[in-house]
């Protein structure tokens, strides 16, 4: 198999086992909480995963400085290997069960090594994505992101099967073996980015233009409302809608169901059309749904407004990467961080002012002010769209 090929396979395969990795401490949360387990409480259970989004964004900032000291091929590895530890620790923390706060302090350092994981390999793998098929740019992030989001779907199943093997611990011993066998696929194989070959060093990330910024601010929205949907709304569905645990379970996999669906599509759809005024438009319909929620009254109605808001948001996260690298295509590395940096930190306000929010205020209140996050969003992505500059216009009607 040649250079090309299998960089490519190594870059996807990176993604959906990013995608596993991610989910897998949430998905395995009842263990965690239960007594016959780790016994943590729901307040260490909450802070758990502060680790995780503190150690992402720094890794995802720092990731375009180590780019330019190592390789980007460099920061992939290492991120591979962070996930590894994470997985690793996943496992061992089984085996301190029993013995006082040890179970808990194993699995914060787990999630540390997830979000390092996380922030170090998601800032790699989208420039090498969107650099290896020129003029398909969209299409080859957001197949990315797919394969990502089929990762995210596969950790429930994961953690499922070996549960019932009896042993829980093994879907991390399990991941770690991939994440291992990845590392050392990677290891002899050259994986130059365009953007690094004849040139001596990167671009100094400390002058990326102030319009990159913009850029972040759209993407710290999209996770907030991100998070508000797929933190929230099985809490909503079950407490306010009226909903059984199943059905409000069944809501939010309808919900990243449609992102995946969603993101599939838009690929297809990148390749021949214009798209880029739905990255103004689609927020406004998630607004809608924002407000409209708590009026929404029955399963059915429910489950369609979840699956509309994960349509709606399904390409927005590769999409955009995909706009601002074009944009600012010498400093590739730098905006794959601060996108990565700014979905972590757009998830972890979120969730966190929620939580505090609904002590006094009601989830449904909360949801409706939410809107205001994605009517924002659409004014940025608005101005951005009217300023940008011919050069810079991405994925027209490509035939």
């Amino acid at each position: 198999m040649e250079n090309r090929t299998q960089a490519i396979a190594i870059v996807y395969l990176s993604g959906l086992m990013q995608g596993i990795a991610l989910i897998l401490y949430p998905a395995a949360g009842p263990i965690f909480t239960g007594a016959s387990f780790h016994s943590l409480s729901s307040g260490q259970y909450g802070a758990l995963f502060t680790p995780q989004i503190i150690m992402a964004i720094i890794a995802s900032f720092a990731a375009p400085g180590l780019a330019r000291l190592w390789g980007m091929k460099q920061v992939l590895r290492a991120g591979l290997m962070a996930n590894l530890l994470s997985m690793a620790l996943f496992a061992a923390s089984h085996f301190a069960i029993g013995h006082g706060l040890l179970p808990f302090l194993t699995l914060m350092l787990g999630t540390a090594g997830l979000g390092a994981g996380f922030g170090l390999t998601i800032t790699a793998v989208n420039p090498y994505a969107y650099s290896y098929f020129p003029g398909k740019e969209a299409s080859a992030v957001t197949g990315l992101h797919i394969l990502l989001g089929l990762g995210t779907a596969l950790s429930s199943v994961v953690v499922n099967f070996f549960l019932e093997l009896g042993y829980w611990w093994g879907a991390g011993l399990l991941t770690g073996c991939l994440f291992l066998l990845l590392i050392l696929w990677i290891s002899p194989l050259p994986m130059p980015l365009a953007s690094e070959k004849g040139a001596p060093e990167m671009p100094d990330s400390r002058k990326v233009p102030a319009r990159a910024w913009f850029f972040f601010l759209v993407i710290f929205l999209y996770g907030a409302c991100e998070a508000t949907f797929g933190n929230w709304a099985p809490i909503y569905l079950q407490k306010q809608a009226g909903l059984s645990m199943a059905g409000a379970s069944l809501g939010l996999s309808l919900f990243w169901g449609a992102i995946a669906a969603g993101r599939f599509l838009f690929t297809f759809a990148a390749l021949r059309f214009e798209l880029r005024a739905l990255h103004v438009v689609m927020p406004l319909l998630v607004a809608v749904i924002f407000f409209s929620m708590p009026q929404i009254e029955g399963a059915a109605a429910n489950y369609t407004a979840l699956v509309l808001a994960g349509l709606g948001l399904s390409f927005y996260f590769p999409f955009t990467i995909s706009i601002a690298t074009d944009e600012f295509p010498a400093f590739s590395a730098t905006v794959s961080g601060m996108m990565v940096a700014a979905i972590q930190l757009g998830t972890g306000v979120s969730s966190n002012v929620i939580g505090l929010l609904n002590n006094s205020i009601s989830l449904g209140s909360i949801i409706q002010f939410s809107a205001f996050y994605a009517v924002i969003m659409s004014c940025i992505a608005g101005y951005l769209y009217a300023t940008r500059k011919k050069r810079t216009i991405v994925f027209e009607n490509i035939r």
